[in-house]
């Protein structure tokens, strides 16, 4: 069963190169249109081509400012509505300015029905979706967060595999008694219960009296 972040993944790359085209396909229609046009034409076409030059640039990889300065980019609502905008800037009587500008329009409602999907996830870089493409390959299986750990990996692996693997990434040998696995002072307090208890030092009183001393007395009373 595909999970829901794949099918997103997908869609957003699929996005991501449909974006593309149509930036090239706006950019040769806002060059049809200026040649033999008036000024303000011209003025707006030149606007047209270099922007969507600038977003195809912006599909690829998004630079900070962009994300900081043009959040309207990030959102689906932002890019439904541009494309909107450009649909109208290029239509023309022209035949391919006709069929680009419903192309854009089309576009444009797609973005803008997605954008009222609920819990939808916001459309990212052409780098960054074919990274997250490039992880769910390298895995073979539907991770809910791409930048997964190797454990968690490894457990959603087994999983999906119908193995018999803990849903817990921590060591189940650990969870019970294991004689042969002792710590690094084991082997001190084995040592010492082992050792049979020693007699602990008295000190005995010894009364008995010293008759060196009262030898020593009688012989120099027998002397005086």
């Amino acid at each position: 069963m595909i999970s829901r972040t794949k099918i997103e993944n997908v869609t957003n790359l699929t996005f991501n190169f449909i974006n593309i085209t149509l930036y090239i396909l706006i950019t040769t229609a806002a060059v049809i249109k200026s040649i033999g046009g008036n000024f303000a034409d011209i003025v707006v076409c030149v606007y047209t081509a270099v922007a969507t030059t600038l977003l195809i640039l912006n599909e690829i990889r998004t630079p900070v400012f962009v994300s900081e300065n043009f959040r309207f980019l990030g959102i689906n609502l932002g890019r439904g509505l541009l494309f909107l905008f450009f649909g109208c800037v290029i239509l023309d009587t022209v035949s391919f300015n006709i069929i680009v500008g419903i192309l854009s329009w089309t576009v444009g409602l797609l973005y803008l029905i997605i954008s009222f999907v609920p819990n939808i996830a916001h459309p990212n870089a052409l780098i960054i979706n074919w990274q997250t493409w490039k992880e769910f390959s390298s895995e073979g299986l539907d991770l809910y967060n791409p930048v997964a750990t190797p454990a968690r990996s490894r457990t959603f692996h087994a999983n999906q595999l119908g193995g018999n693997e803990p849903h817990t990434s921590v060591d189940p040998s650990l969870l019970m008694p294991n004689h042969n696995r002792a710590s690094p002072m084991a082997h001190v307090v084995e040592r010492h219960f082992a050792q049979p208890p020693t007699r602990p030092h008295t000190y005995v009183n010894d009364s008995t009296p010293d008759l060196s001393i009262i030898d020593t007395m009688r012989s120099t009373s027998a002397t005086s």
